[in-house]
């Protein structure tokens, strides 16, 4: 008797040993794959139109991408490059299937100085393998720098005025 129940409790420690492997390999957590949005950074002078590329890529394939992207409206201006863009953000639609895809965005340079284009929060990756769950997005920025136009001065001292009475 002591032998046949030593038995069952074997069987079913086996028995639930099998079906805990099985539900573990169905259930197992799996790494949320990661897409990296890149900014390159531009120059120009104020009344210009610089163009600024915008890259994503991923080591799993991608099948649709909605990248919103920021900046300061009082330095740039929207003009081509992406789906739609109003003042201070610019949105870019893809479905296409792609690991690396690069797209230009332009704008006019408003003003001189310094000025960052950012990848905004809301932006969203969808891999191509089918699963629900968007990718990381890993949002990165450019600097777009206005250059004051050629017929501003270089002399900030005011060391040449000469006040008259």
């Amino acid at each position: 008797m002591k032998k046949t129940k030593k038995a069952a409790v074997s069987i079913l420690c086996g028995i639930m040993a099998v079906f805990l492997c099985f539900f573990l390999n169905i259930y197992s957590a799996k790494a949320a794959s990661s897409a990296s949005v890149s900014v390159e950074g531009a120059s120009g002078n104020v009344g210009d139109e610089v163009s600024v590329k915008i890259t994503i890529s991923s080591s799993d394939e991608i099948s649709a991408t909605m990248i919103y992207l920021s900046y300061d409206a009082s330095a740039l201006q929207y003009v081509s490059g992406a789906d739609s863009g109003s003042a201070g953000s610019v949105l870019w639609i893809d479905v296409d299937t792609f690991k690396t895809k690069t797209r230009t965005v332009n704008f006019k340079v408003l003003k001189a100085g310094e000025t960052s284009v950012s990848v905004s929060s809301g932006s969203r990756v969808a891999p191509s393998s089918g699963d629900y769950d968007y990718m990381q997005v890993n949002a990165g920025s450019g600097t777009v720098n206005g250059n004051a136009p050629s017929t501003a001065s270089s002399d900030n001292y005011l060391s040449s005025l000469k006040v008259s009475s």
